[in-house]
C-alpha cells in the first residue's frame, strides 16, 4: 500500500514540472517565423484566388446587366420603328441639321433653331452639346384613351387617337452628374395635332416646335428632307410631355477612325459590322427594288447614319462604333430599313468614372453588341 501511494505521489509531482517547464518555455522566435511565413505562403494564393473568384464575378454582373440593358433598349428601338413612315439617312439627316451645324446651347436651354454657317440651311432637328443624333425618323405615334388622352382632351366619342411625329435619337457624351462618362443614348420625340375624324376640330394641339409636313415640295423624300421646325414656337424641354429622355447608360464611346467609305470594304476588324453596300437574297443574287433611268433592277444600297465622313471634326469623339445605323428604302425614294447596331461597355461601370476603358480584342467579350434589323409598316 505504501509502494502505490509513493507512486502516486511521484506521478503528480511530475506532471506539475512538466506543465510549468512547458509554460516557461513557449515557442521560441525562430518557430514564430516559421509560423508566419508558412501561413503566408499558404494563405496569400488562397486570397489572391478569392479576390480574383470576386472580381470575375463582378465583370460577370456588369457584363450581364449591360447585354441585358442593351437588349431592353434593342427591344425598345424595334417596337418605335416599326411605326415609322420615312427613316432619315446620310443625307435627310445632312439636310434637316444644316449639315450637322454645332449647337450654341446646353440641355434644356436648346430651344430654338440652330444657324449654320450661311451656305448651309437652318438647323431644324434640336441639338445638344456633346451629342449627335442617328436614328431619326417620322412615325404614326398611338395615342390611348385610356393613358396619353384620359382626362386631357375633350373626345365626344372617347376614341383612341393617331398623330404625327418626329422621332430622334441621339449619342451623347457630355458631362452630367447623372450619368457616366461614357456615352449614352437618348430620345426625343415632338407631336403634332389630334383631329377628329373630320380632320376640322383639333382635340389636342401640337407640341410645341412642331410644324407639319409640306406635301407640295413633291416626293416623300423631297417632303422629309425639306422639313423645318415651326417658325412660331421653339421647341419646350421643360415640358414633361417633350423631354430627352435617356433610354440607355455605358455605351461604348471606343473611338473609331473608320471613315464611312471604309464601312463598305471587306477588310475590318471583326468588331465592326459594316453597312452591305447591296441588298442579296439568300442565293446571293441582287434583289433589285430600285429601278434605273431604264427600268432595270438594281441593288439596294444601304447609307450609314451618322456620316461619319460628313461630321464636322469637333464630332470626332463621337466617331464610334457604340451606336449606328444603316438606312436604306424598299422602294425608291421611300426609306423604311433600318440596321440598327449597338455595342455597350461593361467596363465602364467598373472602374474610375474618369477613367473609361477602350475597346480591346481581348476584352471583346464585356463590349457586348446587339443588331436589329427593322422595316417601318407605318403609313402616311
Amino acid at each position: 500500500m505504501g509502494i502505490i501511494r509513493y507512486l502516486l505521489s511521484a506521478s503528480c509531482k511530475q506532471a506539475v514540472w512538466t506543465s510549468k517547464r512547458r509554460g516557461e518555455f513557449g515557442f521560441t522566435l525562430l518557430e514564430l517565423l516559421v509560423s508566419i511565413i508558412l501561413a503566408t505562403l499558404v494563405i496569400t494564393p488562397l486570397l489572391g484566388f478569392m479576390i480574383d473568384i470576386l472580381q470575375t464575378d463582378r465583370r460577370e454582373q456588369s457584363k450581364t446587366a449591360t447585354e441585358q440593358e442593351l437588349r431592353t433598349a434593342a427591344e425598345y428601338i424595334a417596337r418605335d420603328l416599326s411605326e415609322a413612315v420615312y427613316i432619315y439617312d446620310d443625307e435627310g439627316l445632312a439636310a434637316i441639321t444644316g449639315n450637322y451645324a454645332e449647337t450654341t446651347c446646353t440641355g434644356s436651354a436648346c430651344d430654338s433653331s440652330i444657324t449654320g454657317p450661311s451656305n448651309l440651311p437652318s438647323r431644324n432637328l434640336p441639338g445638344f452639346d456633346g451629342s449627335v443624333p442617328v436614328l431619326v425618323f417620322w412615325k404614326r405615334a398611338y395615342l390611348s384613351k385610356n393613358r396619353e388622352l384620359l382626362g386631357r382632351v375633350a373626345d365626344p366619342n372617347n376614341n383612341d387617337g393617331f398623330v404625327y411625329s418626329l422621332v430622334a435619337y441621339y449619342l451623347i457624351n457630355n458631362a452630367d452628374a447623372l450619368w457616366s462618362n461614357s456615352s449614352r443614348i437618348a430620345r426625343f420625340e415632338v407631336k403634332g395635332p389630334l383631329r377628329d375624324a373630320s380632320g376640322s376640330t383639333i382635340i389636342l394641339p401640337e407640341q410645341a416646335g412642331y410644324e407639319p409636313l409640306d406635301f407640295n415640295l413633291g416626293a416623300l423624300q423631297d417632303v422629309m428632307r425639306g422639313w423645318h421646325k415651326s417658325e412660331t414656337t421653339n421647341y419646350n424641354f421643360a415640358a414633361t410631355s417633350t423631354p430627352l429622355t435617356v433610354l440607355v447608360d455605358y455605351i461604348d464611346l471606343s473611338n473609331s477612325t473608320v471613315p464611312t467609305s471604309a464601312l463598305f470594304s471587306s477588310d475590318l476588324s471583326a468588331s465592326i459590322e459594316r453597312c452591305p453596300n447591296e441588298d442579296l437574297n439568300r442565293n446571293g443574287v441582287i434583289d433589285g427594288a430600285e429601278t434605273d433611268a431604264n427600268g432595270n433592277g438594281v441593288a439596294d444600297i444601304w447609307t450609314q447614319v451618322p456620316d461619319y465622313d460628313a461630321l464636322p471634326a469637333t464630332y470626332n469623339a463621337l466617331k464610334t462604333h457604340g451606336f449606328y445605323a444603316c438606312v436604306k428604302a424598299s422602294e425608291p425614294g421611300q426609306n423604311n430599313i433600318a440596321r440598327v447596331f449597338l455595342r455597350g461597355n461593361a467596363l465602364a461601370r467598373l472602374g474610375n468614372n474618369n477613367d473609361i476603358p477602350v475597346y480591346k480584342d481581348g476584352v471583346a467579350n464585356y463590349f457586348p453588341r446587339v443588331r436589329i434589323e427593322v422595316k417601318g409598316n407605318g403609313n402616311l
